[in-house]
């Protein structure tokens, strides 16, 4: 149906007839066999109908079809291999009118450039993907932003180093400018599985300059003008699945406690973890907490962290460096977790640093405010414990 109402559309563009409102099968038919068009209109309707709203069903060995016309409902049935037969000539058909569509819009480029400048925005903004795409990098959305002073181009890459991505970056810069040339400015960022997130940002003036700079063969000179943040990409990691598909064992007592939420937080020379601690309702005796914190802390000091793909951080099977924990109790609802002494279901926060050569966060990585004014401070061995001051 999409392929009728494109090759409506393009037809549109050369006749005084308004197709606009045909939009049904039965209305674009006509008009497509009008034209000439014969092989693409070789379908079965009823069945394509039947097969399209979900009107079909198994009956012994022969499948069921139920359609209307003329206001009548028609039955019939068929067997499984006329139906095979159906399915691939309907995908013969328009496999053959996509490749035969693309290859018109090929030879006639001025085609697509004119229905582009008379379709709405989205439409518009999802032909521009789909021209700037590779097996490298693509644009995955397209954004506009203080009253359409600056467009966004947000894309995912593979781009195997560094100088290759900024390139691509570039490149696409331009192309965004020359679809779109009347922003101020273009903003392009990307999300890469072995890097952090990135982006380079041009002024439309900058990007004009580039244009002229890339005709000329002196692109290199501009790059560093530029306001841009692009990181160094990481080797190929081990195990990428192992990653993707990570989770941390689950860590409990039962009817007692349990520890959710646990993050990998490590950095280049130190293993480092965060997690919630729920405490089951009930319990609020401060040296049963305390015990309870002692052996979460204890679990968690051998977890195995896989290598993470984007970041330098030490994983395996080392002992965990520090240890961050905001503990709460069970709540019946599903609610935010945090750390304001008002907040009734916090307990307190806590912090392990396994030796005095482990890196520490200022205040615990918690507000100054919190932790030195408002939180009571105690120490339970190698934990600091900052407990909510209206808890009992």
């Amino acid at each position: 149906m999409n392929i009728y109402r494109a090759l409506r559309e393009v037809h549109q563009q050369f006749t005084a007839k308004d197709y606009s409102s045909q939009n049904t099968l039965g209305k674009i038919i006509p008009i497509l066999q009008s034209l000439n068009y014969s092989e693409i209109l070789k379908i079965d309707i009823d069945f394509r109908n039947a097969l399209s709203h979900g009107n079909m069903s198994n009956e012994n060995e022969n499948l069921v079809y139920r359609f209307q016309k003329n206001n009548v409902e028609n039955i019939k049935s068929i067997s499984g291999v006329e139906f095979d037969a159906k399915i691939i000539e309907l995908l013969d058909i328009a496999s053959a009118s996509v490749v035969a569509f693309l290859k018109i819009l090929a030879l006639e480029p001025s085609i697509l450039e004119s229905a582009l400048s008379s379709v709405d925005q989205d439409v518009r903004d999802i032909v521009i993907k789909l021209r700037f795409r590779s097996n490298k990098i693509r644009i995955n959305d397209i954004q506009r932003i203080e009253n359409n002073k600056q467009i966004n181009a947000l894309c995912v890459s593979n781009v195997e180093d560094k100088e290759s991505l900024c390139i691509q970056l570039y490149y696409i810069a331009m192309f965004m400018y020359l679809n779109y040339p009347n922003f101020s400015s273009y903003f392009v960022s990307y999300d890469h599985e072995r890097t952090l997130c990135g982006y380079i940002r041009l002024k439309n003036s900058e990007v004009s300059e580039l244009i002229e700079a890339v005709d000329s063969g002196n692109a290199h000179k501009l790059q560093t003008k530029h306001e841009k943040m692009i990181y160094d990409i990481k080797d190929e990691v081990r195990n990428r699945l192992e990653y993707k598909y990570f989770q941390f064992p689950e860590i409990k007592e039962r009817n007692h406690w349990r520890i959710g939420k646990i993050e990998d937080i490590g950095i280049e020379f130190h293993k480092r973890l965060k997690a919630i601690l729920i405490i089951e309702n009930g319990i609020s005796d401060k040296e049963i907490i305390k015990s309870f914190i002692l052996k979460s802390v204890n679990e968690m000091k051998n977890l195995y962290t896989p290598e993470n793909p984007k970041h330098d951080r030490l994983f395996g099977d080392r002992e965990v460096s520090a240890i961050f924990i905001n503990v709460f109790k069970e709540q019946e609802l599903r609610g935010e977790h945090n750390i304001f002494p008002s907040n009734e279901n916090f307990i307190c926060s806590i912090t392990y640093y396994r030796d005095p050569e482990v890196p520490r966060l200022v205040y615990t990585g918690i507000m100054k405010q919190l932790w030195e004014h408002e939180y009571i401070l105690e120490d339970v061995d190698l934990i600091r414990v900052g407990w909510n001051p209206n808890f009992s």
